[in-house]
């Protein structure tokens, strides 16, 4: 019998002893899922609000091409209109951004008017691209800013800033004109 016979024996009870071994697994797996769980979350919440953004974007251009005449009344009708879109997620910094641009015979671009809500720049005439630039024709632009605050993750990610625009024509006359 050898000095190292009991630790032998006990290196040999432990190899063969499998209690603990899903606490162990468990512990290495758990915060890998709540980490996946998190992300996933966020990712699909950002996801909709993209979805949102996209389709708020639309329903102001849409709005506004059925009219023939745009007065704050009316905008703020429409604005009302885009926050209901928004929902659930209207408790996010929203900027609305709306110009109606004219194309003259020569194929020159002039702001014929624009509303703004919630700040920033707005729109200018560049927004108009090159190809949709056809004489003697008149757009409506809208476009959507969000400034989307993760639940979980905002101190990893900061501020998602979501962007989309749309570009229409009337459907009712040639322009849309603005009063006020």
């Amino acid at each position: 019998m050898s000095i190292f016979s009991p630790i032998l024996c006990c290196l040999r009870q432990f190899r063969k002893d499998d209690r603990g071994i899903a606490a162990t697994e468990l512990a290495v797996i758990l915060p890998v899922m709540v980490a996946f769980i998190f992300t996933s979350w966020e990712l699909s919440m950002v996801y909709l609000v993209k979805k949102r953004t996209d389709h708020a974007a639309t329903v102001l251009a849409d709005l506004t091409t059925q009219s023939d005449v745009i007065s704050n009344a009316t905008y703020n009708g429409y604005v009302e209109a885009v926050e209901a879109v928004m929902y659930p997620f209207n408790d996010q910094t929203l900027k609305l951004h709306l110009i109606g641009v004219s194309v003259d015979s020569r194929s020159r671009v002039r702001l014929a008017w624009q509303r703004t809500t919630g700040g920033g720049t707005g729109l200018g005439v560049n927004a108009l691209p090159a190809g949709l630039r056809v004489p003697n024709s008149f757009y409506v632009i809208s476009e959507t800013e969000v400034a989307y605050k993760p639940s979980f993750l905002s101190g990893i990610t900061g501020t998602i800033d979501l962007k989309d625009s749309a570009i229409m024509v009337p459907r009712l006359t040639t322009s849309v004109a603005s009063t006020n």
